[in-house]
C-alpha cells in the first residue's frame, strides 16, 4: 500500500561453528541403491562415502532427505556422510563433521525386514495398489488368487520405488487375495496377503447439527 514499515533492529554476524555430523540411517541392505540420513543444514553441500570414498554430493533443501546412490551398494562396506558449506563469494568455507560412530553404518545382506506390505483397503475395480518398505535396488512382484483354494498367478514386476503406487494392468475384482514380495540381492521376502473388497454401494447417514 506503498507504506514502508520501521527496520529491525541491528544483528551482530557471528562466525559459524562447524557444521554438525548428519544422521545415516540403519539399517542398509546390499544391492540398496539410496539412503535416508537427517540432522542436515538447509543450503550444505553433503558428500556421501563408502568406505571413505566419495560416492558423489548433493546439495539439500531440506533437514532429511532420501538420497539416490550412483550404484548398489555391497556387504560389508560402511556409509558415513558429511556436509559443508562454500561460497568463494562471500568467503564463506564451513567444513563438518563425519557422521558416525566409525566406520559408519555397515552394509548388510538383506533380511526379513525388506518384507513389504500392502495398504488396505483394496476395492473392486482398483486400477492400483500402494506397497509400503519398498527399498530400492530390489524388485517388487504382485500375485494374485480368486480364492483360497485357486492357484495364485503373478499380476507383474516393477523395480522398486520412493513411491508406494503401482498401477495395474487389470482393474482388481472383488474376493481376489493379492499379496506382494521384494526381492533385493536374491533374498526374497513376501507381504501378508489382503483380500480385495467390494465397493459400497450405500452411503452413511450423516447428521446435519445446529
Amino acid at each position: 500500500c506503498g507504506i514502508d514499515s520501521p527496520l529491525s533492529p541491528r544483528s551482530a554476524l557471528v562466525a559459524a561453528p562447524a557444521l554438525p555430523a548428519p544422521n545415516v540411517h540403519s539399517p542398509i541392505f546390499a544391492c540398496q541403491s539410496s539412503a535416508d540420513m537427517d540432522g542436515l543444514t538447509q543450503g550444505a553441500i553433503v558428500e556421501v562415502f563408502a568406505d571413505a570414498v566419495s560416492l558423489g554430493t548433493f546439495c539439500t533443501c531440506w533437514g532429511a532427505v532420501h538420497v539416490n546412490l550412483p550404484r548398489q551398494l555391497m556387504v560389508g562396506e560402511h556409509i558415513t556422510a558429511k556436509q559443508l558449506m562454500i561460497n568463494p563469494g562471500v568467503g564463506c568455507n564451513i567444513d563438518g563433521a563425519l557422521s558416525g560412530p566409525p566406520p559408519g553404518v555397515p552394509v548388510i545382506p538383506p533380511d526379513s525386514r525388506i518384507e513389504p506390505s500392502i495398504r488396505p483397503v483394496l476395492y473392486d475395480g482398483d486400477h492400483a495398489l500402494r506397497v509400503r518398505n519398498q527399498i530400492s535396488g530390489g524388485e517388487i512382484s504382485l500375485f494374485a488368487r480368486d480364492n483360497m483354494g485357486a492357484p495364485e498367478i503373478e499380476l507383474g514386476r516393477v523395480g522398486s520405488s520412493q513411491y508406494e503406487e503401482i498401477a495395474l494392468n487389470d482393474p482388481l475384482r472383488a474376493g481376489q487375495i493379492i499379496r506382494a514380495s521384494q526381492t533385493l540381492c536374491g533374498h526374497t521376502e513376501f507381504s501378508d496377503p489382503l483380500t480385495v473388497d467390494r465397493k459400497s454401494t450405500r452411503l452413511n447417514s450423516s447428521h446435519i447439527t445446529i
